[in-house]
């Protein structure tokens, strides 16, 4: 029974996207797909399964299955799982490669792949000795990219907090109530039955483990380190309504742990030169010298890795854009190379009929006398 065009078209089309997805992504994207399908394949294995997920009480001598930090972020037992986790690497290829450079990106994802799953086990072993109940240490299993997902979302806040994917009568959805509507929404899933209790504990953790890494420690090319900007507060996460009271606890954890030196604070300056010496005029600005050409300012809210950010977008736009152009020179080249082609054939053709015209139009009489003499004419048509 032959399909429908529609249903041809379709196939061929979906065929055709695949292709050009598969053959624009990177090779490490390439490896991430490749490792999700065959921990999905593992699942219906039970040994293979039990071997590669966590278990809370195996992780431990004797058994010390040390390699599951590390195997579990690939294992799915749910096909619609391992679709998600396939778009989210595929953006991770697409978003934040090209502004953080591989190395930093792989490394976020193992980051996200080894913290989340440290703390579940935590969470899963102080909750099976507090209540006395041996199940979350056994039958509890833990497993999926949850973790980098969760990752994925704060990271996608830090760079690009503003484009509005939904606007409703009332409000407008941007990129930056993507991680808290993700988190309800996955507990709302555990709390139905959609998925395991590990899903939102892994989702919880890489969320609070890929802000403290954005904001504290992650290493830019401009020098400084983390990222103290005010939309990407702890508190920015949560309803405007909510922000002033959370900044207050917030704003002291985060002064006692500079006190620890855990954390830095950098200082937001801006560097002007000046074609005179300069004193100062506020609390504010700093002067290097008494005969320099250069004054800094310290301003409050002003953020260096802002504009090192922008300027690593713009670039990255820049870039795609270049590539835009030269492909449509490109194709331009080739439309007028074959413009000139097609004239240069109409000029040959138009050549060669003229010149067969006079032959083809030119005809011989035969005329006989009654002498017996004959004579040729050649008339023209």
């Amino acid at each position: 029974m032959a399909l429908p065009e529609n249903i041809l078209i379709f196939i061929k089309a979906a065929k055709s996207q695949s292709h050009e997805l598969i053959k624009s992504s990177s090779l490490f994207v390439k490896c991430l797909w490749i490792f999700m399908i065959i921990g999905y394949l593992l699942s219906y294995s039970h040994f293979l399964y039990h071997n590669t997920v966590i278990s809370a009480a195996e992780i431990f001598p004797p058994n010390f299955k040390i390699w599951t930090l590390f195997t579990h972020a690939f294992v799915e037992i749910h096909f619609w799982t391992l679709l998600c986790n396939l778009v989210v690497a595929f953006l991770y290829g697409q978003l934040l490669e090209p502004l953080w450079g591989g190395l930093e990106m792989y490394k976020f994802i193992l980051i996200n792949t080894f913290a989340p799953a440290i703390f579940a086990v935590f969470v899963f072993t102080v909750r099976s000795l507090t209540r006395q109940e041996a199940e979350y240490l056994f039958e509890y299993h833990i497993y999926g990219f949850s973790g980098s997902v969760a990752g994925f979302c704060v990271a996608v806040k830090q760079v690009m907090p503003e484009p509005v994917l939904f606007t409703f009568p009332n409000c407008k959805f941007q990129n930056r109530h993507i991680p808290l509507v993700l988190l309800f929404l996955v507990y709302l899933a555990s709390v139905i039955g959609i998925v395991e209790l590990t899903y939102p504990v892994l989702f919880t953790f890489g969320l609070l483990n890929s802000w403290v890494y954005l904001r504290f420690y992650q290493k830019h090319g401009n020098g400084y380190q983390g990222d103290s900007a005010e939309k990407f507060s702890l508190a920015s996460f949560f309803p405007v309504l909510l922000q002033p009271v959370l900044k207050v606890p917030s704003n002291a954890i985060f002064s006692f742990l500079v006190t620890l030196k855990l954390c830095k604070k950098n200082p937001s300056s801006t560097s002007i030169f000046t074609s005179a010496p300069s004193s100062p005029t506020s609390p504010h600005v700093l002067v290097t010298g008494s005969n320099t050409n250069t004054v800094v300012l310290n301003l409050p809210g002003t953020e260096p890795n802002d504009a090192f950010r922008q300027k690593q977008m713009a670039l990255k736009a820049l870039n795609s854009r270049l590539v835009r152009s030269d492909v449509m020179n490109m194709h331009g080249a080739v439309d007028s190379h074959s413009q000139q082609s097609f004239s240069q054939q109409q000029q040959q053709q138009q050549q060669q009929q003229e010149e067969e015209l006079p032959r083809s139009r030119s005809f011989d009489h035969l005329i006989k006398f009654s002498d017996g003499t004959e004579f040729v004419s050649k008339s023209v048509k």
